[in-house]
């Protein structure tokens, strides 16, 4: 459910409630917050706050109201009553939207896990579970294309700059060579033949340079 019943009926949570049914989610979230300065243990104002933070695009804020209403719940425990295992599903599973929304699909998918440990039949969750998955995998390509295309513009930048060295010291691809000159603060490495390419050589280099300068 979207809004959690308060255990306790606190009024402070009660009226948070209201003011969030209204979508007076900035007014919600100020009576939650007061609800939890007298009672921060509280799932429901934690879990209630997290949805209105949501719903004002809040959403590192909303992540660590739901992470924190699912650690009240203990969710490492081996037994759960009925109601706590559902608690713990919506939980996390909006901790996956928050993430989702952060562009942080990596956590989304370990949430929307989570929370389908806890509930396995939520069509809702599964299908944000592979979308999510279908994302990171986007993200973590692009990512490569990026890391690729600086590593072929650093390595053009390094030859154009370093066609002066004496060229025996192109024989022996993969191996790293310094020269640090006492008149100049450039650091010499050379590293692969100019006919190197390819992205995979490019990574290699690249793990030996930074090795090298650390």
């Amino acid at each position: 459910s979207d809004l959690a019943l308060a255990q306790r009926e606190a009024p402070n949570v009660r009226r948070g409630n209201r003011e969030y049914m209204k979508e007076q989610y900035d007014k919600a979230a100020i009576e939650y917050q007061r609800g939890l300065d007298k009672n921060n243990q509280s799932f429901e104002a934690n879990y209630n706050l997290g949805n209105a933070y949501f719903r004002q695009e809040k959403y590192q804020e909303a992540q660590e109201a739901y992470q924190q209403a699912a650690r009240l719940l203990n969710p490492t425990a081996k037994e759960h009553t009925d109601k706590q295992t559902q608690q713990l599903a919506d939980a996390f599973h909006n901790l996956g939207n928050a993430y989702y929304a952060q562009q942080d699909y990596g956590n989304a998918v370990q949430a929307y896990q989570q929370s389908l440990r806890n509930n396995p039949k939520d069509d809702n969750t599964r299908y944000n579970l592979v979308k999510a998955m279908q994302m990171l995998q986007a993200q973590q390509q692009q990512q490569q294309i990026v890391s690729d295309a600086n590593l072929h513009k650093f390595w053009k930048q390094f030859t154009t700059s370093n066609q002066d060295f004496n060229e025996k010291m192109w024989l022996f691809p993969m191996q790293i060579y310094t020269n640090f000159e006492s008149n100049s603060q450039r650091s010499v490495v050379v590293v692969l033949p100019n006919i190197i390419v390819s992205d995979a050589n490019l990574h290699k280099f690249w793990k030996q340079f930074t090795t090298v300068h650390k």
